[in-house]
């Protein structure tokens, strides 16, 4: 028993090392994400994701595991994404008012050239 117990903590040790100290973690995905306020790219949106979500999970951004900034076209550029079911949050500035959004995702462990374009819509 014993030595299935030490076996069992030094493959969750192995494991547990595999991922940096603020949470991101190591995935082969990359996510470009297009961010619109209504038909009009949105720059300098900040992009949030959150993995292995299948439900919103709040606007607390601490909970968030990667964090990416629109460029002047409005593109985001998520990197080290693993497969499965995540959720973005984005927020902004449109010149008059704060803009927000959120949407689930899904990157498919079979999409073989790990870059996923995603289209995400953020208002008022």
């Amino acid at each position: 028993m014993l030595k299935h117990t030490i076996i069992f903590f030094t493959i969750f040790l192995a494991y547990a090392c595999e991922t940096d100290l603020n949470g991101s973690l190591d995935g082969n995905h990359t996510v470009e994400v297009q961010v619109y306020h209504h038909i009009v790219p949105a720059p300098f949106t900040e992009v949030y994701l959150m993995e292995d979500v299948d439900e919103y999970p709040g606007d607390d951004l601490s909970k968030y595991h990667i964090k990416a900034t629109a460029d002047i076209s409005g593109v985001a550029i998520l990197s080290k994404v693993f497969p499965g079911e995540h959720w973005l949050y984005g927020r902004g500035y449109d010149g008059v008012d704060s803009v927000f959004g959120n949407k689930p995702i899904y990157i498919d462990p079979r999409d073989s050239d790990k870059r996923s374009k995603i289209i995400f819509l953020i208002s008022e």
